[in-house]
């Protein structure tokens, strides 16, 4: 809950200001030039897309070395592909790497040999309800030799020989895993913080849209002279990633008051928050009063612990009030874990209502405040330059005026969210009246 602007502006007036068109368009251009690279958790591709992200944004890049510990993971090796095919018996590339980054599967293992038609189908990985698709797939943490190509189910009918060649020449060595963090200080050391994963291939949902949105984020929230928190984007690897850092930073994890895993949100499912664990945090309330208010279609999901870092964030242990900012989400739409999962299935407009909504929902966390009025019994208004209203102009009572409404609700037990969702009232206008009550000494901020 935030402190008092002196200057009374809001997050909500810097995005008032904000060229929606031009951060659609932005947030395009950056997805466009990311896509072709090829990225998984530690690898050349990786490293480059984080690079070009560190020239648009302010992110130090923290880096973890292969084979250190975190927690009960260890930090894998990089992994770079220089060339994967399969050729049939007369030479012809039936499947290659080149063609798609999706065609092998993350971390398979280095192979070059012939093998029986029998022996491939045992490599090779193909969804029968999206016969054009090339399915994504990995082997994460793979000491065990295995190696697999992704195919579209159509191209299962080049298969007609009896034996084939596979090449497989795949670089392991021992690299950085490696972290984009920017932080922005507020006037407390409470942080909330932002979460988004790099380490996906050539993919536009999942998830070069929730970079591109927590990136845009992240420059309205620089604009914004007065935050009360602190605010920390973390551009991670996926799990491996967040366990790392939190790891890696203890001794902050404390002072996170909230936060959200911002992913798969540029297609034109529903914009959707999923909710932390309990349920019940201030930033699960916040989500909630704000989609039951957008004029966007929008859906609010309970805690599962299937998904993205947010479970990491929400693990047993841990328990932090991160929540998580979608769209369709994981498995919810036709291209999700494709080669369909091109460009053309986000857009602009979606991006910048999923980026809307973020601001919308830290607007709110950042200003919301308890307050207490400070005198016994009702002010003496007639002394203050707030306009009360007359009683003839308020024949309908209490819940009528929203001033009526703060002097008779700030006892320093409630936030101003919570008032304004008793009474049906706008929190923004409740805010600006309680910012002027403290202004003029009516009221004093209890958190």
């Amino acid at each position: 809950m935030g402190d008092v602007s002196t200057k009374n502006v809001y997050l909500s007036d810097i995005l008032n200001l904000w060229d929606a068109d031009k951060s659609a368009a932005s947030m395009m251009n950056l997805a466009a030039d990311l896509f072709p690279i090829h990225r998984t958790l530690i690898n050349s591709g990786y490293k480059k897309s984080l690079e070009m992200i560190a020239e648009l944004l302010p992110i130090e890049i923290e880096k973890y070395a292969s084979g250190l510990k975190a927690w009960d993971w260890t930090i894998p090796n990089a992994w770079d592909v220089k060339e994967a095919w399969i050729a049939d018996s007369h030479g012809n590339k039936l499947v290659e790497f080149a063609d798609n980054n999706l065609h092998l599967s993350q971390y398979s293992a280095g192979f070059d040999g012939m093998i029986s038609h029998n022996d491939l189908m045992e490599h090779l990985y193909w969804r029968e309800d999206l016969h054009d698709a090339i399915p994504f797939n990995f082997l994460y943490f793979n000491d065990s030799g295995k190696w697999q190509f992704n195919i579209a189910f159509t191209s299962l009918k080049k298969f007609i020989d009896e034996n084939y060649h596979v090449h497989i020449d795949v670089e392991v060595y021992p690299d950085f895993l490696r972290i984009g963090s920017l932080y922005l200080p507020g006037k407390s050391d409470k942080e909330v913080i932002v979460s988004t994963y790099l380490c996906h291939p050539s993919m536009a949902n999942d998830n070069l849209s929730g970079i591109v949105a927590a990136m845009e984020l992240f420059k309205i929230l620089q604009q914004y002279e007065d935050r009360y928190y602190s605010y920390r984007l973390l551009i991670l690897p996926e799990t491996i990633g967040s366990i790392t850092w939190m790891a890696n930073h203890e001794e902050q994890l404390d002072r996170i008051v909230a936060g959200l895993v911002i992913s798969n949100c540029g297609d034109s499912g529903p914009v959707t928050y999923k909710q932390t664990y309990s349920g019940s945090n201030e930033i699960d309330l916040i989500a909630g009063h704000i989609l039951s208010q957008s004029k966007l279609e929008t859906e609010v999901k309970s805690y599962t612990p299937s998904g993205s870092d947010e479970r990491q964030y929400n693990s047993p242990n841990l328990r932090l009030p991160v929540g998580c900012l979608v769209r369709s989400g994981w498995s919810n739409y036709r291209e999700y874990h494709t080669s369909l999962d091109r460009l053309d299935a986000i857009n602009g407009k979606n991006l910048w209502d999923t980026v809307k909504t973020a601001v919308e929902i830290f607007d709110i966390l950042d200003s919301n405040r308890i307050l207490k009025i400070k005198v016994k019994g009702e002010p003496f208004m007639s002394q203050y330059t707030i306009t009360y209203p007359h009683y003839y102009e308020d024949r309908k009572g209490l819940g009528a005026n929203p001033l009526k409404v703060l002097l008779h609700e700030l006892n320093g037990k409630h936030t101003l969210l919570e008032i304004a969702e008793k009474w049906g009232k706008s929190f923004q206008e409740l805010r600006e009246l309680a910012w002027q009550l403290q202004e003029q000494g009516i009221a004093e901020q209890i958190i």
